[in-house]
């Protein structure tokens, strides 16, 4: 259910037409000012006919004003037909909302969540060499495994066990007072950390510049190794499926 409804809001953010069709509804001033600056050139206010290379490169306006008569789009009739409709919108703006409050402030919680949800150990902020793997989750608590580099060189993987506890403003506080984190020393600079689940077993692929590696994970937090592999060229990415 928790995927479906990310899917869902990641197409609502990302209804791109739909937010710039509102953009310039609301600021249609900045919106098509610039837009003019940039086709100055290109058009053409003037009366007379464009001829030669002028007709190339520039446009009457005059012509495109018949042309949207001809078309006969569709026009709001509130605007155009009732100038004391759009008189009463100007003053009772601040009282009359075309989204009630409660459903916008219930709209941004959603999608600002969302957006944390997606930041959270991101690869693009955390170099790709940060990942967290959840083994249970419930209404108070939530368990899982946090894969992470560490020494002066960054070369030793280390897996451990933290919990999330939920109050009852559902604000996570982690809980880290486990047993030291596993550790497993490699040869060279960990640049990747991969996981993913299979038969509710965790698989980690960790990515050096010219070795990768592959370890199986457990709730128990005893991590074993499954192969390693060396590469003669730099390995640029590692995934696991």
């Amino acid at each position: 259910m928790k995927s479906r409804e990310n899917n869902e809001l990641a197409m609502r953010a990302l209804n791109f037409p739909e937010q710039m069709a509102y953009f310039f509804i609301e600021h249609r001033d900045d919106a098509f000012r610039s837009m003019g600056k940039l086709l100055e050139e290109s058009f053409y206010f003037g009366d007379c006919i464009l001829r030669g290379r002028a007709r190339d490169k520039t446009i009457s306006v005059n012509f495109l004003t018949t042309f949207t008569e001809r078309v006969k789009q569709r026009q709001c009739p509130i605007s155009n037909n009732t100038p004391r409709a759009r008189l009463s919108s100007h003053l009772f703006g601040e009282s009359m909302f075309d989204i009630p409050p409660t459903l916008l402030a219930e709209n941004v919680h959603e999608e600002m969540n969302f957006q944390r949800n997606q930041l959270l150990f991101n690869h693009s902020a955390t170099g790709g060499a940060l990942v967290y793997w959840p083994f249970s989750e419930g209404s108070s608590c939530e368990e899982g495994c946090l894969m992470y580099p560490s020494t002066d060189l960054m070369s030793s993987l280390n897996f451990r066990k933290i919990k999330l506890d939920f109050d009852d403003d559902e604000v996570p506080k982690l809980n880290a007072k486990f047993n030291k984190p596993a550790s497993v020393s490699l040869n060279g600079r960990i640049n990747q950390i991969a996981c993913s689940e299979v038969d509710q077993e965790v698989f980690v692929g960790v990515r050096s510049d010219y070795c990768c590696g592959a370890w199986k994970l457990s709730k128990s937090m005893k991590p074993s190794p499954l192969q390693v592999v060396q590469v003669e060229n730099v390995a640029t990415c590692v995934n696991v499926r």
